[in-house]
């Protein structure tokens, strides 16, 4: 009977131990995956965070189409041709962020169902609360032509941007060389 129960003893001690080994193996397992999907989701909120912080500046510069008032006085470099002077509007750019924005390309459209764009530069667009106001011919464009306005600049961090005609604003690190080329007179 001895034989029996060391025996038996023997058996029972494998079984518990083979279970601890399969709980201990689970508890790994169970950690493992748990460990990467909080990785994974710390990951997420980083990309998220840092994308947030990378647009705080660029979200807070925008430009718009305006009619000119019949007041409006051009300087000497912006005549016009009497033929061309069928009114002017006005592209107003703003920056409200802390920072200065630099490479500032805005075009607008020069005429209706024209393709091709009104375009002006700025080297540094600084924050204020007023925007800046750049006079424009405004031959034959319509009204609802006339508030399209495509703009890329480059944000303190040197990162490019783009904000398109329906001011979407999107992270463009291609835009290098394109952002500094002025498409207009």
């Amino acid at each position: 009977m001895e034989a029996w129960i060391v025996e038996n003893e023997l058996v029972l001690t494998f079984v518990l131990n083979s279970l601890i080994a399969i709980g201990t193996l689970a508890a790994v397992v169970w950690a493992v995956w748990s460990t990467q999907r909080e990785v994974r989701r710390g990951e997420t909120y980083r990309r998220e965070h840092l994308d947030q912080e990378e647009r705080h500046q660029a979200e807070r510069v925008t430009a718009w189409v305006r009619e000119a008032p019949e007041v409006l006085v051009l300087a000497d470099d912006d005549e016009l041709d009497g033929d061309q002077n069928d009114g002017l509007r006005v592209l107003r750019v703003i920056n409200t962020s802390d920072a200065p924005v630099y490479d500032v390309t805005l075009r607008t459209l020069a005429g209706a169902g024209s393709p091709a764009y009104v375009g002006r530069y700025l080297e540094v667009l600084v924050p204020a609360d007023k925007a800046t106001e750049i006079e424009i011919p405004a031959t034959g464009i319509a009204t609802s032509e006339a508030e399209v306005v495509l703009m890329t600049f480059s944000d303190a961090a040197g990162r490019c941007w783009e904000r398109d005609a329906h001011g979407v604003l999107v992270r463009r690190a291609d835009l290098d060389a394109v952002h500094r080329r002025v498409t207009g007179p």
